[in-house]
């Protein structure tokens, strides 16, 4: 598995998309849906590793064996998160035609590059979605603390952040921009403080932009403090 979609995959996953919802604007969702969930993911394992390192610390003991591997199978479990909850805000929402799982198994094979029934990707996507959102959110923080103990030092803020920044996304994609300022009037409530940067303001950025002030859509570590 992979969490770097490719274009080509990019390009079948936009194809299956118009033919699935018998639209034309497809390519748009699908480039806005990558994009967003790309940057939160690469931001999320950096402030839960880089910047963990670099300003709280980490023992000698918990370092990794393998760099790379241990990069990989986090950010997997990064992405297994993002779809289950992007799928839940789809069919809360009605953000595609049907009721069941297709939306749910499309975004996985764009994401990871599967979406067989009974696969190992599949089973754990079931198991977050027969959750409640924050039954779903605090098993998160359990599995990615066992693929990345220190990820147990982030500020606890960023995991309450990580759910509406992934819904936010998706309703962009889908064209619900107020879905998605409703989405971040509640990123607002954990964290007031991201209504301080002189650069974005706390507002919306489109998918795939970030601030490089305050680091929006997943704020940077001096910024996450701010609700400790």
């Amino acid at each position: 598995m992979t969490t770097e979609d490719s274009v080509d995959r990019r390009v079948e996953a936009a194809e299956a998309f118009n033919r699935h919802e018998n639209r034309s604007d497809a390519a748009r969702v699908t480039v806005a849906l990558a994009d967003g969930l790309s940057v939160l993911c690469n931001t999320f394992y950096r402030r839960v590793h880089y910047d963990v390192q670099r300003i709280v610390g980490m023992d000698s003991m918990l370092a990794p064996v393998s760099e790379e591997r241990s990069e990989k199978m986090t950010k997997v479990e990064i992405e297994l998160y993002q779809i289950a909850v992007s799928a839940a805000a789809v069919r809360e929402h009605g953000y595609v035609a049907t009721d069941d799982d297709w939306y749910l198994q499309w975004l996985t094979w764009l994401r990871l590059g599967e979406a067989r029934a009974g696969s190992k990707a599949a089973e754990r996507l079931a198991c977050y979605l027969s959750k409640t959102s924050r039954e779903r959110r605090l098993t998160f923080t359990d599995v990615l603390a066992s693929a990345l103990a220190e990820s147990r030092k982030a500020p606890l803020v960023l995991f309450r952040l990580m759910p509406p920044a992934v819904e936010i996304v998706t309703a962009l994609a889908f064209g619900d921009r107020t879905g998605a300022a409703e989405a971040r009037n509640r990123q607002i409530d954990y964290l007031p403080a991201i209504r301080d940067c002189r650069e974005c303001r706390g507002g919306l950025l489109e998918n795939g932009k970030q601030c490089e002030q305050c680091g929006n859509p997943l704020w940077k570590f001096d910024w996450l403090m701010a609700a400790d």
